[in-house]
Order: C-alpha cells, then structure tokens, then sequence
C-alpha cells in the first residue's frame, strides 16, 4: 500500500540553511545590478570574474526570483529527506558540486558559444534537481502519495519534477542556455548516485556495517553458546 508523503516533514539544517542563503541574497542582491552582475553567471566571467559558477548558485535573476519557492518546497520536502538518511555533510557535498559543476561546464560552453555566454543565468534550481535526482536514487522503490491523491514511488517522483522543471522555463519562452546548468548538473547528478542507486549499492553496504557495529556487544557465552549476553 502506498503510504502518505509527509505534508510537514522535518527542515533539516543544511537544507534549511541553504535555502535562506538563496533567499536572503535573492531578495537583497537581485535588482542590484552591479553586485548581481558580478555574483550572477554571465559575459563577464570570460573577464576573469571566475567565481561565479559557485556564486551563481546563491542568486535568481530579477526575472525568476520564483525560483526560490522550489527551492523552499525542494529543500524542505524532498532533499531533506535525503539529507536524514545521508547526513548533512554528504548531502550538501553532492548536491553543491553538481550545482557548481553545472554553471562551470556551462561557464566553459559559453568561451567558445556566444549564444551561452551572453545569457545572464543563476539560482539554485541545478541543485534543487540533483536533490531530486539523489531522492529519486535513495527512495526509488518506496511508494508515495503526494498530497494524498497521486501514488507514485520515489523514483518517479524525481522524474516527474526533473522533467517539469526542465520543460516549464521552455515552455515559457525562455532561451535554451537558461537550462544548461540545470541538464549539465542532472547528468552529474546521476553519475554519483549511481552506486546508491545500485541493488549492492553503497548505501545499502554502509547500513549493513552500522547494522553489524550496532549488534558487535552481543556475544555468545556459556559452554552450550545458547546464552545470549
């Protein structure tokens, strides 16, 4: 039977935490053109402004500042739940470096295509997918019913919300360099989570050792080894 997808889930705190950082430097740097210019992703970085795959990630456009209510909801519901079972240093390693990874190729793609290195692109949407892409890995086979109506698994939850998420701003209009870092860091994203991913998988070779470091104070004792202590 499926079971309910947890309307209030816990915030876990490197979730939380990244996503105040997107919205505190959205909402106060966004429409500060000079500053947002230098923290965005765009013509200048082939100038030598060569942090900004990094701090591209903290930043929406003034244009989809909206961005910052998936990252809420993505953070909180989905890449929260993945932060539980990883921990948070795992968590934020992997989702970050396939976000920073996904503006630098994009950064890179851009020194030999006008056509991407003119088009101003930030925000935290590339990191928000690879969270779906590492809940997708983590919970593949665990059957959901979002907001109690529509049963999916896991996997298929990630999906669905991969390909909206990369459909949507095309549909809208929006030119195609605006999705590279996103596409850039889901390809990343399911590379690492592969042995997770993986019936034999890392994840489950790490439960297995911590199930044995749990159960390591029994032994047996007494001549017959029926006693268990």
């Amino acid at each position: 039977m499926p079971r309910a997808f947890a309307s209030l889930p816990r915030f876990h705190r490197g979730s939380f935490w990244l996503f105040v950082v997107v919205a505190a430097t959205t909402a106060l740097l966004s429409d500060r053109g000079e500053i947002a210019g230098k923290l965005l992703l765009g013509p200048s970085f082939g100038a030598g402004e060569l942090w900004q795959p990094v701090t591209a990630i903290t930043i929406f456009p003034p244009e989809q500042v909206a961005g910052v209510l998936l990252t809420l909801v993505v953070q909180w519901f989905i890449g929260g739940q993945v932060e539980g079972r990883w921990g948070t240093r795992r968590y934020l390693t992997m989702i970050l470096s396939c976000g920073a990874i996904g503006y630098l190729v994009t950064a890179l793609i851009g020194l030999g295509v006008p056509a991407v290195a003119d088009h101003v692109v930030g925000g935290s949407t590339p990191v928000d997918l690879a969270a779906m892409i590492a809940f997708g890995a983590v919970f593949a086979r665990v059957h959901l019913r979002v907001l109690g109506l529509l049963p999916l698994t896991g996997r298929s939850l990630a999906i669905l919300g991969v390909v909206l998420a990369l459909i949507s701003p095309l549909a809208r209009g929006a030119p195609w360099p605006q999705v590279l870092p996103s596409l850039v860091a889901i390809v990343v994203a399911v590379i690492w989570v592969r042995p997770f991913a993986s019936p034999g998988g890392r994840s489950k070779r790490k439960m297995s050792k911590a199930a044995k470091k749990k159960a390591s104070h029994l032994r047996l004792v007494g001549p017959d080894g029926k006693l268990l202590n």
